[in-house]
């Protein structure tokens, strides 16, 4: 099975009352979010040291943060080794200095992870605020493109020109492929429980 674990950011009661507001709303709020998978917690957080932002922790004890509930997303097809080959891949494209609160946090970690994973997308009231605080940021800075930093601090980057689509839409391609990967997998797997049985 594949969960998704969400915290409060913090230990503030402010933060609790405004994401009790917020997910009731569906306006969003501010959370932390991370995947348990095989007995596991995997998140993403941010530093200015060059290592990978993906860690790992005891289901639903993140001492940072205030555990608020847990989702089920669904049983994922993957072995635990094959799941350990997927983070390694990750790890790199999720490196701790690019963390942006905005647009590259722990619930779009977790988006992608769970898409990998075969077992969808997570809901969409979890980042829905950080998406708002991101499109305002953007005309804020003038479409520049920049990184809020967990300090605080705004770094510009360059935008790539040689992306054709959107990230959003090659998030959506890779999900339905991930999702139809799972279907056949799955339908394999009948398959030869079925021919081994007769």
């Amino acid at each position: 099975p594949v969960t998704l674990h969400v915290y409060d950011v913090g230990n503030n009661k402010s933060i609790k009352r405004l994401n009790k507001i917020g997910k009731a709303t569906k306006a969003g709020g501010v959370f932390h979010t991370a995947l348990e998978i095989y007995g596991r917690e995997y998140s993403f957080g941010g530093s200015k040291q060059n290592v990978t932002g993906v860690f790992a922790c005891v289901p639903k004890q993140n001492s940072i943060h205030t555990y608020r509930q847990s989702i089920f997303l669904g049983d994922c097809e993957l072995s635990e080794t094959q799941v350990t080959i997927l983070l390694n891949r990750l790890r790199p494209e999720w490196m701790a200095p690019t963390y942006d609160l905005l647009r590259k946090n722990c619930c779009f970690f977790c988006k992608e992870f769970a898409i990998e994973l075969g077992v969808g997308t997570i809901p969409k009231w979890l980042y829905c605020l950080a998406n708002v605080g991101a499109k305002l940021e953007k005309v804020r800075s003038g479409n520049k493109n920049t990184i809020l930093q967990p300090d605080g601090t705004r770094v510009v980057v360059e935008e790539k020109k040689e992306m054709k689509q959107s990230p959003e839409s090659s998030l959506e391609d890779r999900t339905l492929d991930n999702v139809m990967a799972a279907r056949v997998q799955k339908a394999f797997r009948r398959s030869v429980k079925v021919r081994a049985k007769t």
